[in-house]
């Protein structure tokens, strides 16, 4: 796991530097500047590392100190009866670290480290001491004597070897007597080890467990101990901070039946060696390791106990048993090593590095539990002789465990981690400072940098063109953004320089400046002269334009002032536009330079600044209403007024996305009027101390006013049908259609909407309203009065009230409120306008009871073809028809004459007869989609599978053909049948979308003729067939097949006369074939389906045909090898005809889609 870390750390270290060096790439660094950045990269990184890497070393440091200054604090604190224990152990560590200090040892080195340590650990009694006793090992410290009696080791002893030093440790270490004690002292003896042992620790553990053991407790016990000992050996690890290998020692063999006489039968040579089996470095899985030694040991004992029975005569049978008695210790010790061995998440997993067997000392009964198990009792148990001798000892702590010294990580690690550390802080700090000193050289050269652009920037001569200036300021302004973008754009610190943005600052000072003097300062004093020519001539009506200009001006600077720069863009074209007719000296291509240029002037400007600017504008602007004073029209251009458009896309349900959204200006809104007063008022109030808003410009700009609004929603009016093209699928369609049944539908919602404008706008001018008012504006005005008065009619259902009374309660109410004059109570000739309104009032509550019947069309796609249907045969003759379409159409009819009186009603009749117009289409469209399913349905549905030929003759075969049927029956309303063939019918003046190819195909159909019973006689007589003359082989005849119900028709041509007549039908009939012969060959062509004999006929109209190779498939390769390029083939034939014209009538393609569907 950890190195797939160090994997995908490299990688993204990795990464990052190739994204260092793609963004210097990209951003155009220098070289340096870029390994300055990854210098203070890496650094930063192996900075870390070292940091780790410190922290690290320091905790384990801690560590040990605090365990050894825990040493004394112990002794202190333990109680009486094991303070005297502690003491011991501390005096004999003394002694023995005092006696290896003073040894020749130092020779060597520090006498610590010169000899490995190992470290004794086994249960009490398991032979632990006698094995180092009886070890047959010489120790040069004489001194120290091996205590060692019948209770065992009192708490630890050493042994000095030649080659290495053993600490063998109490029994009770390991498997604790008095838990609190034992573990005191054992604790104590780790502090002792970490104290003394600090640059190289333990060299390994040795592990005892005795054969009595093994034989004789149960599994759950020797893995108890197995745990016991796996603990003290994580304690040692831990304290270390060391893996350590750990050495099975199986004591007391000799219990093992047979292994004495085994023994003796080998000889005193092999009794120093070491029985056992070392794990090699690539074994990890204790069990197989075990099962492997196991096995190697008794295949080794058994080849030598072989060799003893092939040498010796005289053989004690106890030898022969001991391989297959070693295995008894199989199950036991798998359950101790897997207390021992067996890795968990909690401790470390010990470095096992082999299992040995040993006997230091020979005694007592030794029982075969192979003979036991086959009752041989008398032979299973053997008296043993005590003998005191160390068997397979001696080589294992002399020469086994001092060749593993350097197993665990040495000393000479901590030497290369210190080196390494070392390494890794110099470097780090390298690169940092590098690094450092790399930003701050980056800093200072991209300050430079930008100073030295500055200078370039700063060599810019103006002249006294405008128009050049205005491109040199243009530029330059872009160059200051540009640089200050590349300044603020700099990635890295800046280090403390900024010089870089204050000579920026100062860039933007003398562009506000140079922009004033050379742009601004010559366009204000030219405007203050052509105020004095206005005054006297003003052919081009300049003075919206100046107005115009200077007011976008204000606006502009009122934005920047507030910091709200996001609306500015239709101003600053505005100012592009009108520059050129403000100062002629300004050329219209280079108009677009001053917004531009403006834009920048205003956001390189301080706010002080622009509020003086600004005061100066507004005194100029007063200046100029004080001078020109002719009209305000340039008000309804405000930016602020297109809050208050009145556009399709509001007014339109269910739809999105319209290409061209209509709208009414803001200006020609009740509100966009109540803001034009408010400015017109605000105007007066700031400028009208001069009298420059005198009384007649205010008249003059409504009378312009209302003329430009009644225009503005003539052309919203005209068009709003475009807001049908914008409903999105056809739900959104099926929703409107319902609406459309109803008077809540948007054509009405617009009638309403503009009435209430007009309303709103004109209402308190009477005079004016009357007087100037639209001929189109009556009739709508008339008609609206008309619905309210409907509204009113159905409300109460009463016609009680006398008609002067109504007329008095009217002209109290709504209907004055378009008329603007004051009416007499006994005008008759509004009594009469009263009276048509009243007409016109009960004719609309009958079209809108009428037009929610047809509100049955929306129910589903099936009534809407009935109801269709039912008006569609009645196009030419309405009066006929009792459908309701026609009786919606009358009502309509009937409103438009009544209009007609008032003015010009075409507006008010295309909004009147619009929602019933949209029905009709709806109607219509629908009606196609069920058609189209029907068609699909009931004629093509029944030729699916058929070829060609066979549909046709279902399409059109007979009175009673599938497209007759259609036609006669399903379409009949739709389609109507002269001279000329089938058409579409109209009604209403709308016809179904059919599809242009419909009519075609059905018109071409009906001309042909089928019928089962006719036959045809068709005379043939041969002639002679051939081939070009340079071919290899010439055709010798031929032979002409048709295949009929009753006969097979057969006409052979072997060049010599002959005839024959074939009498075809084209229900009995079928494929006709030729087969023409050539030396070795027959060539096959056929001529398929029922109308095969057609086919053929046509290809031989003029009496023969040319067939090539190309036309024979796999025999093509056969005639071009006989160079036949063609062959001729040659008949006279009569009564060909009307075969082939039958063929020619038959259409080439039947129509899927017959007509247009909005599904």
């Amino acid at each position: 796991m950890k190195t797939i870390w160090k994997i995908l750390g490299f990688i993204v270290v990795v990464a990052c530097l190739l994204g260092i060096l793609v963004i210097g790439w990209l951003e155009e660094w220098s070289w340096w500047l870029i390994g300055a950045v990854c210098f203070v990269f890496i650094g930063g990184i192996v900075a870390v590392i070292f940091i780790k890497r410190y922290i690290a070393r320091r905790k384990e440091r801690l560590f040990v100190k605090r365990v050894i200054e825990q040493d004394s604090k112990i002794i202190e604190e333990s109680p009486e009866h094991s303070r005297v224990d502690l003491e011991e152990m501390q005096a004999k560590w003394k002694e023995a670290i005092s006696l290896l200090s003073k040894s020749h040892l130092k020779k060597y080195g520090n006498p610590l480290y010169v000899l490995p340590w190992f470290l004794f650990l086994g249960e009490s009694g398991s032979g632990k001491s006698t094995a180092l006793k009886n070890s047959r090992l010489a120790s040069p410290l004489t001194d120290i004597p091996k205590v060692s009696g019948i209770a065992g080791t009192r708490n630890f002893d050493w042994w000095f070897f030649e080659k290495a030093i053993i600490l063998d440790t109490a029994g009770r270490y390991s498997i604790p007597i008095d838990e609190i004690q034992d573990k005191e002292e054992w604790e104590n003896f780790l502090t002792l080890i970490a104290k003394y042992r600090k640059k190289e620790p333990l060299n390994g553990i040795v592990v005892s467990i005795s054969c009595e053991d093994l034989l004789k407790d149960d599994n759950a016990k020797l893995t108890d101990k197995g745990q016991f000992l796996r603990k003290r050996i994580d304690q040692v690890m831990r304290v270390t901070g060391y893996k350590i290998p750990i050495y099975l020692l199986v004591t007391k063999v000799d219990k093992i039946h047979g292994f004495i006489e085994f023994v003796s039968a080998l000889g005193d040579k092999y009794y120093n060696q070491c029985l056992g089996y070392m794990v090699k470095e690539d074994k990890l899985d204790w069990r197989g390791v075990l099962k492997e030694s196991l096995t190697y040991i008794g295949d080794k004992l058994r080849k030598f106990r072989f060799l003893i029975v092939q040498q010796s005569r005289g053989v004690n049978p106890a030898l022969l048993l001991f391989p297959k008695e070693l295995e008894r210790l199989s199950p036991g010790l798998e359950a101790f090593c897997e207390g021992l061995l067996s890795p968990n998440p909690y401790q470390e997993e010990p470095f096992f590095r082999g299992i040995y067997f040993s006997s230091a000392k020979q005694e007592g009964e030794i029982l075969s539990d192979f003979l036991t198990n086959f009752s041989l009792t008398k032979f299973a148990v053997i008296k043993n002789f005590i003998k005191e001798r160390g068997l397979f000892l001696r080589d294992f702590f002399a020469s086994i465990l001092p060749s593993d010294r350097y197993l665990f990580m040495p000393l000479r690690e901590y030497q290369t981690w210190k080196k390494r550390t070392f390494t890794i802080a110099f470097v780090a700090w390298i690169l940092l400072v590098s690094g450092t000193i790399g930003l701050i050289l980056g800093a200072y050269n991209h300050n430079l940098s930008i100073l030295t652009k500055i200078k370039d920037i700063s060599k810019i001569s103006f002249k006294e063109d405008i128009n050049s200036n205005l491109i040199l300021l243009s530029k330059y302004g872009e160059l200051i953004q540009d640089l200050e973008s590349e300044n603020n754009d700099y990635p890295l610190p800046m280090m403390g320089f900024s010089y870089s943005h204050n000579a920026i600052d100062k860039l933007k000072n003398i562009y506000v400046e140079v922009f004033k003097d050379k742009i601004l300062e010559p366009i204000d004093n030219n405007i203050v002269i052509s105020l004095r020519t206005l005054l006297i001539s003003d052919k081009e009506n300049n003075s919206l334009r100046i107005i115009d200009f200077i007011l976008n001006q204000v606006v502009l600077l009122e934005y920047f002032i507030k910091k709200d720069d996001k609306n500015t863009n239709n101003m600053l074209s505005n100012l592009s536009y009108d520059l050129p007719l403000v100062y002629n000296r300004v050329k219209e291509e280079i108009s677009p330079y001053f917004s531009k240029g403006y834009n920048l002037y205003l956001g390189f400007s301080s706010k002080k600044y622009l509020g003086s600017r600004l005061e100066f504008r507004l005194n100029l602007l007063k200046e100029i209403l004080s001078s020109v004073g002719r009209d305000l029209h340039w008000v309804i251009y405000h930016p602020d007024l297109n809050q208050y458009n009145i556009s399709l896309s509001r007014l339109w349900e269910y739809t999105n996305n319209f290409e061209n959204d209509s709208f009414v200006p803001g200006a020609f809104t009740v509100k966009g009027k109540k803001y034009i007063d408010n400015f017109i008022s605000f105007l007066k109030t700031a400028l009208n101390k001069k009298g420059v808003l005198t009384p007649e410009v205010e008249r003059s700009f409504f009378k312009w006013y209302k003329e430009q609004f009644f225009e503005e929603w003539r052309k919203f009016l005209q068009n709003f049908s475009d807001g049908e093209m914008a409903l999105e699928n056809w739900s959104s369609r099926h929703e409107m259609a319902m609406k459309m049944c109803s008077e809540d539908n948007p054509y009405y919602g617009v009638i309403e909407l503009f009435v209430k404008q007009v309303q709103g706008v004109f209402g308190k001018d009477k005079k004016t309203l009357q007087k100037d008012i639209p001929t189109w504006v009556k009739p709508i005005l008339i008609l609206y009065s008309a619905w309210q008065e409907a509204q009113s009619l159905d409300q109460k259902k009463s016609q009680s009230l006398p008609l002067k009374e109504k007329l008095k309660r009217k002209i109290l109410g709504d209907f004055f409120k378009f008329k603007k004059t004051a009416l007499s109570l006994t005008n008759d000739k509004e009594l009469k306008r009263y009276q048509d309104i009243l007409k016109i009032a009960k004719l609309w509550l009958k079209y809108k009871q009428d037009m929610q019947k047809l509100v049955h069309i929306t129910t589903d796609s099936a009534t809407a073809f009935q109801l269709t249907s039912e008006f569609f045969p009645y196009g030419t003759n309405p009066t006929a028809s009792k459908s309701v379409f026609y009786i919606v159409n009358n009502d309509i009819f009937s409103l438009k004459v009544l209009l007609k009186k008032y003015g010009d009603n075409s507006i008010a009749n295309y909004l009147l007869a619009a929602p019933f117009k949209y029905v009709v289409d709806y109607a219509i469209m629908e009606t196609a989609c069920v058609l189209q399913q029907k068609w699909e349905e009931e004629v093509l549905g029944k030729i699916e599978g058929l070829n060609h030929i066979e549909k046709i003759k279902l399409l059109f075969n007979g009175e009673n053909s599938l497209v007759d049927k259609f036609l006669q029956n399903t379409a009949k309303p739709f389609v109507g049948l002269d001279r000329f063939g089938y058409y579409p019918r109209k009604a209403l003046g709308k016809k179904l979308p059919f599809t242009k190819s419909f009519f075609g195909f059905v018109n071409q159909g009906k001309n042909l003729f089928f019928t089962s019973k006719k036959t045809f006689e068709v005379y043939f007589r041969t002639l002679p067939v051939g081939a070009n003359k340079d071919a290899k082989i010439q055709p010798y005849g031929c032979k002409l097949s048709l295949q009929c119900a009753e006969k097979i028709y057969e006409l052979e041509n072997f060049n010599f006369p002959s005839s024959e007549t074939f009498k075809w039908s084209s229900d009995q009939c079928g494929d006709v074939t030729l087969w023409i012969y050539l030396p070795g060959l027959k060539l096959k062509k056929v001529f398929s389906g029922p109308l095969g004999l057609a086919k053929f006929l046509l290809r031989f109209r003029d009496g023969s045909s040319t067939f090539y190779p190309k036309e024979f498939g796999s025999d093509k390769e056969f005639l071009q090898s006989q160079k036949i390029k063609w062959i001729k083939v040659g008949y006279e034939i009569q009564g060909a005809e009307p075969i082939i014209k039958m063929l020619q009538d038959i259409p080439d393609e039947i129509p899927t889609e017959i007509l247009t569907c909005w599904h």
